[in-house]
């Protein structure tokens, strides 16, 4: 019998280009004889780590590197079952494999937003996901004596962490400071969209120490220049001209929000910030 080891979380939901939403740990499908169970033991969660390193002699024998989070990976195993009771074989099998295979093949090189992990948080109406989601290691089948199929699969995430589902957009106007507090665990990076006709300001995080000093293509109301502190870009309205060459490079640092209160400030415009309390 299948047995769900999850006390929490329990439903999950492979948001994807091929078809839609895949659920987890629930009963789906047409007829309602579609269950893929994830295998607790056999599902992981891990976030690599790279360090910098100098083969500089040192008096003491050693020389502090700098480290980098790389994002984050996650192996699936997901058993298939027609019911609790009852183990997928035949023509349900096959057609739960070839809804698998076209979801996780349609993550090989998503869009953005097109591909997303996300679960219940027990005991809270919150949800987290691993946000832009990839293919990383194609779906395996594997068949035991008893004709349970399992499917091992792996997907990865630039980001370093989880993230909250639900957006928490905060407009602060120019000269103004706003404190935003992520209720996380790890430190995150938003995404600024700063407005108003403006050729110069300065967004800073005054808990961090962190500043884009922008000054150079005048940005015209209603247009914005949005910045992407993971990515380190700046394209008008999102998608148009590059404008970073009018970011001073030297001597800004991207801002990002670190666990806890963060305190905001921006003179020379105004700002509409988008971000999602992260932990990992």
């Amino acid at each position: 019998m299948a047995i769900a080891n999850w006390s929490s979380p329990y439903q999950f939901d492979l948001t994807n280009p091929y078809n839609g939403t895949l659920l987890f740990n629930v009963q789906t499908g047409a007829g309602g004889d579609h269950l893929y169970l994830l295998d607790q033991q056999n599902c992981q969660f891990r976030i690599g780590v790279r360090s910098t390193k100098s083969n500089v002699p040192q008096s003491d024998g050693s020389i502090l590197h700098h480290r980098f989070l790389t994002g984050a990976e996650i192996d699936l195993s997901i058993q298939l079952w027609s019911k609790p009771d009852t183990i997928a074989c035949d023509e349900v099998m096959q057609d739960m494999l070839d809804d698998l295979n076209g979801a996780f093949r349609s993550l090989l090189n998503a869009e953005d937003n097109q591909g997303r992990l996300s679960w219940n948080v027990a005991g809270t109406i919150n949800r987290r996901m691993l946000d832009d989601i990839r293919l990383l290691v194609y779906p395996e089948l594997t068949v035991g004596g008893d004709g349970l199929g399992v499917v091992k699969v792996t997907i990865d995430s630039k980001y370093p962490y989880a993230e909250d589902v639900t957006q928490q957009p905060v407009d602060i106007s120019d000269g103004g400071t706003t404190t935003i507090t992520n209720n996380g665990t790890a430190t995150t990076f938003p995404v600024f969209q700063v407005q108003g006709t403006t050729a110069s300001f300065v967004l800073t995080n005054l808990t961090t120490d962190e500043s884009i000093i922008y000054g150079g293509t005048t940005i015209t109301s209603p247009d914005y220049v949005e910045l992407d502190s993971f990515n380190n870009t700046a394209f008008l309205n999102g998608d148009g001209a590059d404008l970073l060459s009018s970011i001073d490079i030297v001597s800004s640092l991207w801002p990002t929000f670190q666990p806890g209160p963060n305190d905001i400030t921006i003179s020379g415009a105004d700002v509409h910030i988008l971000w999602n309390p992260s932990w990992g």
